[in-house]
C-alpha cells in the first residue's frame, strides 16, 4: 500500500501562477481519487507554521499566534474547495488496514489537511530528535526553549503536525511500517509521553 502526501508552504495563496498550478493539480487529483477507485490515504501538509513569528515571551502575541494557525488551514481548504468546485461536505475516501481487513473510510478535508511543523522534532542537522539515542546536547532546529515549548505545546494539543505525528499515522495506515521509535523529545532531550 501506498499513501500521497502533499506539502504546501502555510501561507500559500493563490497570488502566483506556480500556486495556482499546483492547488488546481491537487484539487483535480482528489475529485478523480474517488471515481478512479485509487483509495491511497491523502494527506496535505501545510508546512512551515513553526517559521511564522511571534513573541516568546509575550503571552498575547502567543496567543495570536495560535489563533491564526487555524485560519491559515480554513483559508486553505476554501481555495481548494473553489478550485475543485466540491460540494458542501465532500469527503475523500481512503483505505485503512483492520488487523487482517482493509476497510475504506471518509475523511473530510479538515482531517486530510494539516496544519505541519517542520522543525518541532527536528534537530539543526535534520535528522528526526527521536532518532538519537540521546538527544542532550544536540542543537535543535528551533533554538530558543520558548518558541519550542509554544510549538510543543500545539503539537500535544493536536493543533499542528510535526514529523512524529506523521509517522503515528503512517504506522496507523501500516502497522510497523516505521521501524524508528516514535517518540517526541523535549528540550532537554528526555523522551516525552
Amino acid at each position: 500500500m501506498s499513501s500521497v502526501i502533499f506539502v504546501f508552504p502555510v501561507t500559500t495563496e493563490l497570488r502566483t501562477k506556480a500556486a495556482y498550478k499546483w492547488l488546481k493539480e491537487v484539487a483535480e487529483f482528489l475529485s478523480s481519487h474517488d471515481s478512479t477507485s485509487d483509495y491511497r490515504p491523502v494527506r496535505i501538509l501545510l508546512s512551515k507554521t513553526d517559521e511564522l513569528k511571534h513573541d516568546p515571551y509575550d503571552p498575547l502575541k502567543v496567543e495570536a499566534y495560535r489563533r491564526r494557525q487555524p485560519q491559515y488551514k480554513a483559508d486553505f481548504i476554501e481555495q481548494l474547495m473553489e478550485l475543485g468546485k466540491f460540494c458542501e461536505g465532500f469527503k475523500v475516501l481512503s483505505r485503512r488496514r483492520c488487523q487482517d481487513m482493509t476497510l475504506v473510510v471518509a475523511e473530510s478535508l479538515e482531517e486530510v489537511v494539516q496544519l505541519y511543523s517542520n522543525h518541532a522534532q527536528m534537530s539543526a542537522d535534520r535528522k528526526a530528535l527521536c532518532d538519537y539515542e540521546n538527544s542532550t546536547g544536540v542543537r535543535r532546529a528551533i533554538w530558543h526553549p520558548d518558541h519550542f515549548e509554544v510549538v510543543n505545546d500545539m503539537v500535544k494539543e493536536e493543533e499542528i503536525w510535526d514529523v512524529v505525528s506523521l509517522r503515528v499515522w503512517l504506522n496507523k495506515l501500516w502497522p510497523k511500517c516505521i521501524l524508528q521509535k516514535i517518540a517526541r523529545a523535549g528540550w532537554e532531550g528526555k523522551i516525552l509521553e
